[in-house]
């Protein structure tokens, strides 16, 4: 196992070495003293997030039928008064970077450290999980950071319905429409209706987990993030604010590079255990990241990695998961130089990239195998 935590921290090596070409990359780390004192100050001080589309129904107020919550049935639930939400944002910042965090719990939340919980620990407190760092070099295994609810949303209610009657054989039982029908002598069930916060309006989410990252100058950035499981289901958002009039346009596959692994040591395929190099990930057209060995469950993982792309000076950039909250490791900005050839693509063409073993070991272009130059494997014959 000692083994695997070396190869792993190996492989993240090699991913700091491209970032790191250039000496202006300015780094946020969320398992800092200084970040995690920001975070620890936001879950004392925790601000009122208010909106006209965030309402309570009592028990006793209305109790609505059977089906309201599966369906998503946003519209049917009437009445009910205005609620406030308790948000948690948090910002930290380099000379040429903003990142601000948002983070709303629930209002039947209890425990306000729901807002923003780390996951992982260091490398003694390892229980299971590779994590990773935005440098990559530390063989220690930083923390990340993920809220426990806060779906992004535009909106918010909070109600109750009645469960559905159950058959003989503890079915739902329907009418002959195919409705359910509400069991009126049960107790009503607590229901709380946070709709999907979808591209192509001109609101950004309300409330939920989310984070904004807002550069003084063009440049490359690369977020270090946790996508909880379920990869089929869990999409990415990066979403270019400065698009608004276009119903809030979202980056894809071909402005993104994405690289990583799934959580469990396994990486990509079973047959792949225990190798450095971190894969390729593609974005599909519906948001979902997916690589070419993922099969049979492969999806059913957290994803552990890198997403790097182009930004512009003085736009911000969100960055989310519709109906998962997304942890963050960090993020490293690199701004362009004079010649304005730190970009993405450029760094991928960079023939003259120093070249590694599956060790870890820099070789040169002679060296006979499976290698790994600008963050991606190929072989050399």
């Amino acid at each position: 196992m000692k083994k695997i935590f070396t190869l792993i921290s190996v492989a993240l090596c090699v991913m700091s070495v491209n970032a790191q070409e250039t000496s202006n990359q300015e780094v946020i780390d969320v398992s800092s003293t200084k970040i995690k004192e920001k975070i620890e100050a936001s879950i004392a001080n925790p601000q009122t997030l208010s909106n006209p589309l965030f309402v309570l129904v009592t028990k006793e107020e209305k109790i609505f039928p059977v089906g309201t919550w599966q369906n998503g049935n946003y519209e049917a639930v009437t009445g009910g008064s205005p609620i406030a939400l308790k948000n948690f944002p948090w910002e930290a910042s380099t000379e040429n970077l903003v990142l601000k965090a948002n983070s709303t719990l629930n209002a039947d939340a209890t425990d306000n450290g729901e807002a923003w919980q780390y996951k992982i620990g260091a490398k003694e407190d390892y229980k299971g999980t590779p994590a990773l760092s935005v440098d990559g070099c530390d063989p220690q295994y930083f923390d990340y950071i993920m809220p426990k609810t806060g779906n992004p949303s535009p909106a918010y209610k909070d109600f109750y319905e009645y469960p559905a009657k159950k058959d003989s054989e503890n079915k739902d039982m329907v009418d002959e429409q195919g409705n359910l029908i509400p069991d009126y002598d049960g107790d009503p069930i607590h229901r709380i209706l946070d709709p999907e916060w979808k591209p192509g309006g001109h609101d950004l989410p309300a409330k939920g987990c989310f984070y904004e990252f807002t550069a003084k100058k063009d440049g490359v950035l690369k977020i270090a993030i946790c996508l909880n499981k379920n990869l089929n289901a869990n999409k990415l958002y990066i979403i270019d604010e400065s698009t608004k009039d276009e119903g809030y346009k979202l980056l894809g596959n071909d402005q993104l590079t994405i690289s990583g692994f799934r959580n469990g040591n396994t990486f990509e395929t079973e047959s792949d255990r225990g190798t450095t190099n971190l894969v390729a990930w593609t974005l599909t057209d519906n948001y979902l990241i997916t690589t070419a060995n993922i099969d049979n469950g492969g999806t059913n993982r957290p994803f552990f990695g890198y997403v790097s792309f182009n930004v512009k000076a003085n736009v911000t950039y969100m960055a989310m998961s519709p109906k998962s909250q997304l942890g963050l490791f960090g993020v490293a900005f690199t701004p362009n130089s004079a010649s304005g050839i730190n970009t993405i693509k450029a760094a991928e063409q960079n023939a003259n990239a120093p070249i590694y073993n599956l060790a870890g070991q820099q070789v040169d272009k002679s060296y006979k195998g499976v290698v790994i130059q600008n963050g991606k494997k190929m072989v050399q014959k």
